[in-house]
């Protein structure tokens, strides 16, 4: 009886370390008996627990350790033992009650964005080194994790938004404290206002939790003071599904949101029927992808970005808000080549954000992509100065283009977008959708508005089409209301 109750927790063992090395890809191969014990025994936490299953609580941290471990590896052969280690330490600061919780989802994202930031060297070399601890390193916050350049730009950033946002008037929604006493004057005359960031921001430093504060001080009304260290958790919709897309020749599967409606800054949280119907476009022209490289702006939850990844050789998405890149990351390292595929933030019309964007992205765009991203008129000439700067940088900026799944919600919008085109030096086309769409019309593209597939490219016949891009006073302003 004994021996075969041995035999039984042997063959157990066995297909727990086959399973751990199946979903821990990019460690496994000959590691040292510690280490592998140190990885099963992450599973063995998710038996006592009903909530959490051992596969989603093994899988989770495995995926964090093998992520941290491939951004550390090209400085230490010993990484391994290194993001094994930050992930214990995360888990016991952030794990509850052997299950994880929605604080260690954010923390880790907030670790790995930070530690693969290609200008956040220093990080990287005090943590390998040892002169930062896994256990420091797992309680600092996003700002003393992040580059300093970064949170200059972003502090900046948010100094000179609210000031417009005060100046015009325009007070977002949020809610005013009762009184209390400032901590720098003393005044017991103080309160502070939460304000909610308006569409096509995102944190610098990739810290979800972050809020915006204004200090209100009567003693020192021009001095107000700004903290980043509040959560938006309780306003934040992250109740994600899975949905899949035939295309034919592929599928896709990835996380969105399927809220009827979201704020109007988080709408990249949902699959919008434009962004299937541009992806049935690139599906067409799948052959002129290939050895390309493709940029999608305001990539969303990723579906149009993700099927030109299949196809291209290199591939940029990008977004301009926190919560949207959080998804998108989850959706590219589930879905993509991560040799192939990149997320980075990218404002449109701000040029230190393009300068940073070619850092992290340093090849030439062949084809960009876009869906729904031409909505509000005042975003209209900054997506346009983008387009054309990475146009103008790519190998043949005159055969460079950008393929934009376009909804018309205001004709007033669609007249300012073609305007504002042609004075930049743009020529444009519509595109038929009986050419790329199958018949009978797929379910996914249905929509009581008309979807149109809109290619633009710099026309030599404009004076100005090869003029640089001029982006003083093209920084975005606050949003008007929903075109």
């Amino acid at each position: 009886m004994e021996t075969e109750h041995k035999e039984k927790k042997k063959k157990e063992t066995e297909i727990e370390e086959k399973t751990t090395l199946a979903a821990f890809p990019s460690l496994a191969g000959t590691l040292p008996q510690e280490v592998l014990a140190l990885i099963i025994s992450f599973g063995q936490v998710g038996r006592v627990c009903k909530s959490w299953s051992l596969a989603s609580i093994t899988v989770a941290r495995r995926r964090f350790s093998s992520r941290l471990a491939d951004i550390l590896r090209p400085l230490d052969s010993n990484a391994v033992m290194v993001a094994l280690d930050v992930e214990t330490e995360l888990y016991a600061a952030y794990g509850q009650s052997y299950s994880l919780t929605k604080a260690y989802a954010h923390k880790a994202r907030t670790l790995l964005f930070n530690l693969k930031d290609s200008r956040n060297v220093d990080l990287r070399n005090r943590l390998v080194s040892g002169e930062l601890s896994s256990q420091n390193l797992v309680r600092m916050s996003g700002p003393d994790m992040a580059n300093p350049q970064l949170v200059r730009q972003r502090k900046e950033w948010i100094k000179k938004r609210t000031y417009e946002v005060m100046r015009d008037g325009r007070e977002v929604e949020g809610f005013e404290s009762d009184l209390f006493e400032c901590r720098n004057c003393g005044s017991s005359q103080t309160r502070y206002r939460q304000w909610r960031r308006k569409a096509n921001t995102y944190s610098m430093v990739s810290s979800p939790e972050w809020l915006d504060i204004i200090m209100s001080c009567p003693e020192h009304k021009e001095d107000h003071e700004y903290e980043d260290f509040f959560s938006t958790d309780l306003f934040v919709n992250r109740n994600y599904a899975t949905q899949e897309f035939d295309f034919g020749v592929t599928k896709q599967k990835l996380q969105s949101s399927h809220a009827a409606s979201t704020d109007h800054d988080l709408t990249g949280q949902i699959i919008w029927p434009v962004s299937a119907f541009l992806a049935w476009y690139l599906v067409a022209h799948r052959e002129e992808l290939a050895t390309k490289t493709v940029v999608e702006l305001g990539a969303g939850a990723g579906l149009s970005g993700l099927i030109a990844s299949q196809f291209a050789a290199h591939t940029a998405l990008t977004d301009g808000n926190d919560i949207v890149l959080e998804l998108l990351e989850e959706n590219v390292h589930t879905n993509a080549d991560s040799n192939k595929v990149q997320v980075l933030p990218l404002l449109w019309g701000d040029y230190e954000s393009l300068k940073a964007f070619e850092e992290a992205f340093p090849h030439p765009v062949d084809v960009l992509i876009g869906a729904d991203v031409v909505c509000w008129p005042i975003l209209v000439k900054p997506i346009l100065q983008t387009i054309k700067y990475l146009l103008l940088r790519s190998r043949d900026p005159l055969k460079t283009k950008f393929c934009c799944g376009f909804v018309c919600r205001a004709q007033s919008t669609e007249d300012l977008l073609f305007n504002e085109a042609v004075a930049f030096g743009f020529r444009f086309e519509r595109v038929q959708d009986d050419v790329f769409l199958p018949t009978p019309r797929p379910l996914e593209v249905t929509s009581h508005l008309k979807l149109q597939l809109i290619v633009f490219t710099l026309d030599p016949q404009a004076p100005n089409w090869n003029e640089p891009v001029e982006f003083a006073g093209a920084e975005l302003k606050n949003l008007q209301t929903a075109c």
